[in-house]
This record gives structure tokens, sequence and C-alpha cells, in this order.
């Protein structure tokens, strides 16, 4: 597997991707720990969403979201 993504990535971006993915995993892991379901904790915000799903977002608050 080591030498299939070094076939694409260098070094420091196996090292960038490695962060990444534990950093994605520890926050999953700790929202379920929590209890937490999909869209349960700032389920009206926009913020990190594209405009088409920000506008769908705030179509269905009434267009109060931020």
């Amino acid at each position: 597997m080591w030498k299939n993504l070094h076939a694409h990535f260098t070094e420091p971006e196996l090292v960038e991707l490695g962060s990444f993915i534990g950093y994605i995993a520890g926050g999953q892991r700790w929202i379920s720990t929590l209890g937490i379901g999909h869209g349960e904790v700032l389920a009206e915000t926009t913020v990190g969403l594209s405009p088409q799903a920000a506008q769908q977002v705030k179509a269905r608050a009434g267009g109060a979201a931020r």
C-alpha cells in the first residue's frame, strides 16, 4: 500500500493526508461518543456549504439561516 501511495503522493502530502484523516476520524468518533445524530447540532447554519446547499438550508429554515 505504501508503494502505491508514493506513486501518487509525496512524503509531505502523505503526512498531511494522514493527519487530516486522523482529525476527521477522531472528530467522528467524538460525535458518536456524544450520541449526536446527523444534523442535530447547528443544522441551520450554512458555514462551509456550497452556495446550492446553503440555499437549500435557508429554504428549509424559512430564510433565517446564517
